[in-house]
């Protein structure tokens, strides 16, 4: 869903529960390149440093080398919340709600969970707190 949200003033955003990705920041290369790849994999999560991120207190989820992401003890880089999934990966799952971990835990053990960087700043409605913060932009 496209909506125009206070906190990128001019800017499409998309928004997904309570996370906030300035959609339209992306530079036109980073689309060109991020389609490109796209093609050729079954997934990929779109993922930002955590020095990026507004929210300084949020934690890292993901290692990432080489394009794949990684559960390790240094978890540097943020999930944004937006993800493709190629529908074969759901196969495996009944018609009936699951966490999507589920699938990203699969394609961990396998080393083949994908990911892409965002180099842009990324902000993310944690609680009132921040909320405010932002609306303060």
């Amino acid at each position: 869903m496209k909506i125009r949200f206070p906190i990128c003033p001019g800017y499409q955003t998309t928004q997904r529960k309570y996370d906030v990705f300035c959609m339209s920041r992306i530079q036109e290369k980073q689309r060109e390149t991020w389609g490109f790849q796209i093609k050729k994999l079954s997934n990929v999560l779109l993922i930002v440093e955590k020095k990026l991120s507004f929210d300084e207190n949020l934690l890292g989820d993901f290692q990432f080398q080489n394009n794949l992401l990684k559960k390790n003890s240094v978890k540097n880089f943020i999930y944004t919340g937006c993800q493709i999934l190629n529908k074969s990966l759901f196969d495996k799952h009944k018609i009936s709600n699951f966490p999507v971990s589920e699938i990203w835990n699969e394609l961990l053990k396998k080393n083949n969970l994908n990911g892409y960087e965002s180099s842009n700043k990324f902000y993310h409605l944690t609680n009132l707190e921040i909320f405010k913060k932002l609306k303060d932009l």
